[in-house]
């Protein structure tokens, strides 16, 4: 195998399958050492090997000793030649990367010994685990988190108040212990009868899998989680380490097991300082992965421990500085009329975000990807040359009534994603009886595309370049005196968007003025805004007015408009937008239009819909305080108005009794862009 970079060198090699199995390498290749951070080891002590040389701690103590004439002494040094277990643990923990020999898996972590073995001279009986209570509450007192206790008790049938009461007491203080789960193959830990609800987050044990079965069987050897499942997760039972006598040396059991899950703590606590020892036992049973029965089994407890995972967010929220929303569920639309250089601003505002997950982890974000632009008229070319080929219209009557019918003929397209025939559009137009004038209501779906230079051409209905995506409206116009009075009111429920909107016209003589209200929830100018604290917004608020006119010059049929309109942006405690002023939009359009050739030429300028003024602020975290253990936000402006840009469409049709020929042709001249579109079609029978 390849080495995937400095880091995976000889010493890392040394150890490499107990180091791969639990993803140790992502630490080591990302700078994660364990750095400041103080691991006990509450063993028989540990003795300063090469590979431990400048690693122990000067708050490390004694807390055995030795026992003759019925007088106990505290031992002369930390370690010595009885001092392999502890010594095997430790480098398991921290051993440096020296060039010699193997390095530990957070080799930047410090090591206070915790020496609790007391030799009895006058019986020779040995004992570890001497004062183990006393050596907790002393390093809960001296800010050392993690204490590892690669130590079980020999009959679990007898509890421990002492131990129950220290590990509480150091729970307390923020401390975690821990415990190899015990060699003797039981059914739970040697320690689990010291597991009290009280001080459960002070508890982790860990049991271990043969590193040499494919399919992370439980060695043979090791208890199980059992009773102590929901505090209990997996290491690997063997690791290549180096003895009391700076030997390499193979290391086998539970003992050796925990060690792993003590550096997997001290990286965290690197990563994260303002966390307490409890923080990094409840982040390595939630990123433990599952490795027996689905979920907490009682044989493997959470699963086998994960470094990578452990030191990835898990469930990350943004922040806007008064609310929080998981980054899973967020996302932003930009609607076309919002100018384009507001992708880059905003990019840029959340390319390095500052992010909080469940435990209070802060990591640094680029949530750019979240951010997207919905598709400008030109991504229409599928729903083009469906509708080029497929559209097709209906009309019946009946007496004075009419009926017009648009949909989309065919079982299925190549050009889109349809099946079956659609229907597109539809209107009802009744002449009223009692009164004057004509009531009429319409009905149009997302299919929807104008037809116009095969639909190319901006629509000149003020409504549809607001609110494109349609809907059933209901509509009203009559005659008063020299002008044509109309009222019409629109309506739709799409996804998680609704809309609706009120309009009035007054026309004379071939122009007609237009002045409408349209209030939007969850869109903006007909688009979906996004989810979560990175929409655009929660609605908005629209007036508009447009004056629109008609002529005709010679052989030529002239249409010119222009309209303008302010936007304001509900925006609520749920967005990134924490302010945002009114929003100017405008466009304008003239299309000229004659008989050509037996058929209708068309040629027009127009402007869409875009944001003429306007601007918001973007709050986001951006670093995080250790003092307060909180974020800090910052604040960026927005520009959302774009630029003018007219396009220029041409279109001919030219439709027999049995072939009809139709093109169309799109320029923006500012961007050097050009779209042709045609068809022909012949009716063979």
């Amino acid at each position: 195998m390849s080495q995937r970079s400095a880091q995976d060198d000889i010493e890392y090699r040394e150890n490499y399958v107990a180091a791969e199995l639990v993803n140790a390498f992502y630490a080591i290749d990302n700078g994660w050492d364990g750095s400041g951070v103080l691991v006990g080891v509450l063993d028989e002590g540990v003795e300063e090997t090469s590979a431990l040389e400048g690693q122990i701690s000067s708050l490390s103590r004694d807390f055995g000793g030795i026992i003759e004439d019925g007088v106990r002494t505290p031992h002369s040094s930390l370690g010595g030649r009885n001092s392999s277990h502890g010594t095997q643990v430790a480098s398991i923990i921290a051993a440096r990367n020296d060039g010699t020999g193997t390095q530990g898996l957070a080799p930047g972590a410090s090591i206070v010994v915790l020496r609790s073995d007391v030799q009895d001279l006058d019986t020779g009986a040995a004992t570890v685990g001497f004062n183990g209570h006393d050596a907790l509450r002393y390093a809960g007192e001296n800010g050392v988190l993690i204490v590892n206790r690669s130590l079980s008790k020999a009959n679990p049938n007898i509890s421990n108040r002492l131990m129950q009461d220290a590990v509480n007491d150091y729970r307390q203080m923020g401390g975690l212990v821990i415990n190899a789960a015990g060699n003797s193959s039981g059914a739970n830990p040697n320690d689990a009868i010291d597991l009290t609800p009280e001080n459960a987050e002070g508890w982790l044990f860990v049991v271990a899998i043969d590193p040499n079965s494919s399919d992370y069987a439980l060695a043979g050897y090791s208890n199980r989680c059992g009773a102590a499942m929901s505090r209990c997760v997996t290491g690997v039972g063997t690791s290549v380490t180096t003895d009391a006598s700076g030997n390499i040396a193979k290391f086998s059991g539970t003992s050796a097991a925990a060690p792993q899950v003590s550096a997997l703590a001290a990286l965290i606590l690197q990563k994260w300082p303002q966390l307490t020892g409890v923080d990094a036992g409840n982040v390595i049973l939630s990123t433990a992965r599952d490795i027996g029965e689905e979920g907490v089994d009682p044989i493997y407890g959470h699963g086998l421990i994960d470094v990578y995972a452990a030191l990835s967010p898990v469930n990350p929220t943004l922040s806007n500085g008064t609310m929080a929303s998981t980054v899973g569920l967020s996302s932003m639309v930009l609607p076309i009329a919002i100018g384009e250089g507001a992708d880059s601003l905003l990019a840029a505002a959340v390319s390095d975000v500052t992010l909080i997950d469940s435990f209070g982890r802060n990591y640094q974000a680029d949530l750019s990807g979240f951010i997207q632009r919905v598709g400008a008229p030109g991504g229409l070319l599928g729903s083009q040359l469906d509708t080029m080929i497929n559209a097709r219209r209906a009309t019946f009557r009946g007496g004075s009534a009419a009926v017009q019918v648009g949909y989309l003929a065919g079982w299925m397209s190549p050009f889109s994603s349809r099946t079956g025939s659609v229907l597109t559009d539809a209107r009802i137009s009744v002449p009223l009886q009692f009164a004057p004038g004509t009531i009429a209501a319409d009905f149009q779906t997302k299919q929807h595309v104008d037809d116009t230079a095969l639909g190319y051409a901006v629509p000149t209905e003020v409504l549809d370049a607001y609110l494109p995506q349609g809907g059933v409206s209901l509509s009203y116009h009559r005659p008063v005196g020299e002008f044509r009075f109309g009222v019409s009111a629109r309506s739709d429920l799409s996804g998680d968007a609704a809309a609706k909107a009120i309009q009035a016209s007054l026309g004379r003589d071939g122009t007609l003025l237009e002045v409408g209200l349209l209030l939007e929830q969850g869109s903006l100018f007909g688009t979906v805004t996004g989810s979560g604290l990175l929409r655009f917004g929660k609605g908005a608020r629209t007036i508009f007015t447009q004056v629109s006119s008609e002529a005709s010059i010679g052989n030529w049929l002239m249409e010119a408009y222009g309209s303008i309109g302010t936007t304001r942006i509900s925006l609520g405690p749920e967005s990134i937008f924490t302010d945002a002023s009114a929003i100017g939009t405008g466009r304008f359009g003239i299309n000229l239009s004659r008989e050509l050739l037996g058929g209708r030429f068309r040629i027009g300028l127009s402007q869409p819909l875009v944001a003429l003024s306007g601007s918001g602020s973007v709050t986001v975290g951006s670093s995080y305080d250790l003092a307060s253990r909180s974020l800090r936000h910052t604040s960026r402006q927005i520009d959302f108005s774009g630029r003018i840009s007219p396009r220029i469409a041409v279109g001919y049709e030219n439709a027999g009794p049995r072939s009809s020929a139709r093109l169309g042709i799109s320029i923006r001249p500012d961007r050097n862009e050009h779209s042709v579109l045609a068809s022909w079609r012949l009716r063979l029978h």
